[in-house]
């Protein structure tokens, strides 16, 4: 015998709500697995939002699916399954979010005044997941981790994050000699350095597999909006950095809500 339509309609309904349930469930469990495995230090939300997010959405659906199949109350499952249906809409956005930060692109901010003139204090920049491809004066961000943390003597704190300029790549030797850098014995050129810029005499540093030499841009003391900034805590201070503490590349910086810059 054929369904009449009240039958049709609720056996659809039961279906669309056992997948949107399993659906929802598949995006919790990715978003749980993007969170525990991010290694950039980024979130579109901190740790804990994100958990008050996923227990939310869970509650709201394991009510919506109670007051569907326990109370048959049509009016609660209406209200309950638009909260969660919202929940599940926000979680998934943040999943989202969660993978373009994770492989493609993601925002950082500039900390004091080290890589001054180029970014200033609190800038905010974008940058590119994929470091296989550095090259030398790249501007990159690196992940603090506890090795860097005691190298630094305390100075810079595990999970910081650090925005520097590659200068010495893999398998190279560097040396700074009257303020001039040499690369395996060859003068190379600094021009995005200011005039005035002393980055002083630096012993020859060998470089070993995938590490790398970063120094900021503000290499010296020097006035700053009116009063005397530090130079830049860089590779001079804390030695060679590991390819896998850096975790993007600086493509464009931040001048205004509307206005940004590619970073050369």
């Amino acid at each position: 015998m054929a369904l009449d339509e009240t039958t049709k309609t609720a056996v659809l309904t039961r279906k669309k709500l056992i997948t949107e349930s399993i659906v929802t469930a598949l995006m919790v469990i990715i978003l749980v697995v993007l969170v525990s495995i991010n290694k950039k230090g980024v979130d579109i939300l901190k740790p804990e939002y994100v958990l008050i997010l996923i227990l939310l959405t869970m509650v709201s659906m394991g009510v919506t699916l109670y007051s569907y199949f326990k109370l048959r109350n049509d009016k609660i499952t209406n209200i309950t399954y638009q909260v969660s249906d919202l929940f599940s809409m926000i979680t998934l956005a943040v999943a989202i979010i969660q993978i373009v930060f994770a492989f493609i692109i993601f925002p950082a901010q500039v900390v004091q005044t080290s890589m001054y003139p180029t970014f200033h204090d609190e800038q905010l920049v974008l940058c590119k997941s994929n470091v296989s491809d550095l090259e030398r004066f790249d501007i990159v961000v690196v992940l603090i981790d506890k090795e860097l943390e005691e190298k630094s003597n305390g100075v810079l704190d595990e999970g910081e994050l650090i925005v520097k300029r590659v200068i010495g790549l893999p398998g190279e030797e560097i040396r700074y000699i009257d303020n001039r850098l040499y690369v395996n014995g060859t003068e190379i050129s600094e021009e995005f350095l200011s005039d005035d810029v002393e980055t002083g005499n630096v012993a020859a540093i060998t470089l070993g597999e995938n590490e790398y030499l970063l120094l900021g841009d503000h290499r010296s003391s020097s006035k700053i909006d009116g009063s005397i900034k530090p130079g830049s805590y860089d590779g001079r201070d804390f030695g060679s950095v590991n390819l896998d503490d850096i975790i993007g590349i600086v493509k464009y910086k931040m001048n205004g809500i509307f206005d940004w810059e590619k970073v050369k």
